[in-house]
């Protein structure tokens, strides 16, 4: 069996959290008496990612990290709209706390808008199994509008075009240089998942540039880079977000690792425990018009 490096690439890190926090319990075990579902699987579908890979736990009478090297588990795919099956391969990965874990992975690219069933199943085939249903979002595009309003209320309107059916993450990164003095540059990331709105076929956001320009400045500030002599050059604005399925939906909607970790809290997993969802990066980088940026107190290069 391979020993692998866990390429956290190929995972997302909003959901490799759910995976890392069981495997970050130290010692503690917990009893599991009476439960007689097979496996707790953690994983995600990634239709950017040319390798998917799903954490693999079999469910015995305690839960407790990983130390063997085998395991009675096998793992395969379907796409439902296509037919094709995919057989997943055993990894042993070891963490940076001496922790092992099964990782499996199969060497395929996730279609956009396709639905598939991932399956736990014992290696004899004799026993009962554990799975999950995962729709992959579809792929999106974002429309960057002409900037509006007065000054200094000027705001960036955002149309992001595709039926997905959840963002989360969502930030506004100012890319700004601070100094004349070489070329020293940051990148301040503004939070705007609370401001996305739903429309009929996908997102919209108001980028607002002049409340934004404030926090850049204040972020400056407060680690004694703002520089009043020369001001804030905007290089890049660029807006982020991960694009999930519609099973991304944790308790008061706060992704909170020690909540999560806890058996039937955000699972997906039939006749069993875990999340193995979908989704992917998404980014649009672009530079405003020279007007709008300086009508905020942004000076241009």
């Amino acid at each position: 069996m391979p020993k692998l490096s866990l390429n956290r690439g190929l995972l997302l890190p909003a959901c490799l959290f759910l995976a890392l926090a069981v495997a970050g319990c130290e010692e503690d075990v917990t009893a599991v008496v009476g439960i007689d579902r097979p496996f707790t699987a953690y994983g995600v579908l990634n239709p950017e990612a040319d390798t998917q890979k799903v954490r693999v736990f079999p469910i015995t009478t305690l839960l407790e990290k990983d130390r063997s090297e085998r395991i009675d588990a096998v793992v395969s795919s379907v796409d439902q709209a296509t037919g094709a099956r995919t057989a997943w391969r055993d990894s042993l990965v070891r963490y940076a706390d001496g922790s092992v874990g099964h990782l499996f992975w199969a060497p395929f690219r996730a279609a956009y808008g396709h639905t598939y069933r991932v399956e736990v199943a014992p290696t004899d085939g004799g026993g009962a199994s554990s799975y999950a249903g995962v729709v992959v979002p579809p792929r999106i595009e974002a429309v960057v509008e002409p900037a509006t309003g007065l000054a200094p209320q000027i705001s960036i309107p955002v149309q992001i075009n595709g039926e997905a059916p959840r963002l989360i993450q969502v930030t506004a990164d100012y890319y700004v240089r601070y100094d004349s003095l070489g070329f020293p540059v940051t990148t301040i990331s503004i939070p705007y998942t609370s401001r996305m709105v739903k429309t009929a076929g996908g997102w919209r956001v108001q980028l607002d540039l002049d409340d934004d320009y404030r926090a850049v400045e204040l972020d400056l500030r407060a680690r004694n880079l703002y520089r009043q002599r020369y001001g804030i050059a905007l290089l890049t604005i660029t807006l982020r977000a991960m694009v999930v399925d519609a099973a991304w939906n944790p308790p008061n909607g706060v992704f909170d690792a020690n909540v999560l970790v806890e058996p039937g809290v955000m699972t997906n997993v039939e006749n069993g425990f875990g999340f193995i969802g979908s989704g992917y990066y998404f980014s649009k980088t672009w530079l405003p018009d020279r007007a709008a940026i300086r009508a905020v107190g942004f000076r241009t290069l």
